[in-house]
């Protein structure tokens, strides 16, 4: 199937799909491992197949040395294993995936003392920095873990900034472990502002550590910030302040500076009780911004749904100006007139 992708087109990816569930099964049958020919049929196929690069370019091509490595039993196949991977050319990322895999193998087969090392010597990897910092987390080596993060601040500051913000997401995890409220603060606000993807919430975090006197102070702060800054992604912290914060009429500020349909329809249902009237209007606006760019029927279906959804909120009359404005304003487009027509 791996040819058939080469020189097919996978856009849909189901021919993709069929390889990667192919792998899962044979992870699944690695990871159990209680036919001893099943268990060498397939560790000779893996490690064949990843000795004569038949997956090169492909992620599947690692993965042939992951389900190996999952096999592994005896001291004369792990040295094999490591023979055929001390002597691969790989680019800077599967180098990366490499030294995770054999750094798995070594604590499986030669010990944690052995790891440890292994783990030590290749700490600039991400992946097995991200591992030394739990290890330390673990036995509670909490200045061990500061110094393996904040060195990785440093490493990856200039040429990798997106992992940096990773570090300082572990520092705030060893922060909480510390209970030391002053660091949970510090690096919450950093990550929030950072706009950062994790499994916690930062702005709720700030809120917990933060004293409810302090607080309206501080997250004002942290709105004028946001304000403040370039970055066209921060714009949904800010959203999140206010209604986070039930401050609608900043909300409904907010959406008049940004009319258009994604942002007022992610934001309107907070609006929708008290600032009715508004919203109808950002819809208008909305709709005659969308037609000075975009021409065509399927464009002119989308804004007569947004012309009813104005209907149902009791904008009839805004409605009809607006359809009059159209209908003025491009009088050529049959199509148009058409659709409005069934309004």
């Amino acid at each position: 199937m791996v040819k058939a992708v080469n020189y097919g087109d996978d856009s849909s990816g189901y021919l993709s799909f069929g390889i990667d569930s192919s792998f899962d099964l044979l992870v699944r049958i690695g990871t159990l491992q209680q036919d001893e020919s099943i268990r060498k049929l397939l560790l000779d196929y893996c490690l064949k197949t990843y000795e004569n690069n038949t997956f090169g370019g492909w992620d599947w091509h690692l993965g042939c040395l992951n389900i190996a490595s999952l096999l592994l039993k005896t001291e004369a196949e792990v040295e094999s294993f490591f023979a055929l991977t001390d002597h691969s050319e790989v680019s800077e990322y599967s180098l990366e995936e490499m030294q995770a895999i054999k750094y798995n193998v070594l604590l499986k087969c030669k010990g944690e003392s052995q790891a440890a090392e292994y783990l030590e010597a290749h700490i600039s990897n991400s992946k097995l920095r991200c591992i030394a910092i739990e290890n330390a987390l673990k036995t509670e080596l909490y200045e061990k873990a500061i110094g393996i993060a904040m060195d990785g601040i440093k490493y990856d500051k200039k040429d990798r900034p997106g992992l940096v913000v990773e570090w300082y997401d572990w520092l705030l995890r060893i922060a909480q472990k510390q209970n030391d409220t002053e660091k949970i603060i510090e690096y919450a606000r950093f990550l929030f502002m950072k706009n950062f993807r994790s499994t916690q919430d930062y702005y709720q975090i700030l809120k917990e550590n933060i004293t409810p006197e302090k607080w309206f102070s501080f997250v004002n702060e942290l709105a004028k910030d946001l304000k403040k800054s370039s970055r066209w992604d921060l714009s949904g912290l800010l959203a999140k302040i206010y209604i986070n914060e039930e401050w609608w009429d900043k909300l409904l500020v907010f959406l008049q500076k940004n009319p258009d349909f994604p942002t007022i329809d992610t934001y309107s249902e907070y609006l929708i009780g008290n600032y009715s009237g508004e919203i109808i209007n950002l819809y208008a606006v909305a709709v005659k911004k969308y037609m000075e760019n975009n021409i065509g029927r399927g464009h002119y279906q989308s804004i007569c749904r947004y012309i009813r959804r104005m209907i149902k909120l009791g904008g009839r009359d805004e409605s009809n100006d607006l359809i009059a404005y159209l209908r003025k304003e491009y009088p050529k487009r049959k199509a148009l007139l058409e659709e409005l027509n069934m309004i």
